[in-house]
């Protein structure tokens, strides 16, 4: 099991079982952030995140990235410190509930 991905994560959200697979497994330096629904390939040392544009297995170009909209609603409440502490980003940000109840 990949620590790098949420163990409930719906296997729907991804072109193809192989990607699915290798993003369960940890074996490879692949990550899903699905707060703003981005696949990631990083180094081990988590010195450096690369967002992937397109499935290394299948070639389906992935879903846009949310993270800047992710920011702005952050930002809208109005809490400087909302990046500096993650206990306070509201509940349904925290995951990826908000941006399919509104089907982005």
């Amino acid at each position: 099991m990949n620590p790098d991905v949420p163990p409930d994560i719906d296997q729907r959200d991804f072109c193809c079982e192989r990607l699915f697979e290798v993003l369960m497994e940890g074996k490879l330096a692949f990550a899903y952030d699905r707060q703003i629904r981005e696949l990631q390939v990083f180094n081990k040392g988590n010195q450096w995140v690369q967002r992937i544009d397109y499935c290394p297995f299948c070639g389906t170009k992935r879903p846009s990235s949310l993270a800047s909209e992710w920011e702005a609603r952050l930002e809208a409440y109005g809490n400087s410190k909302i990046f500096e502490d993650d206990s306070i980003i509201p509940e349904d940000l925290r995951s990826d509930v908000w941006w399919k109840k509104e089907g982005l």
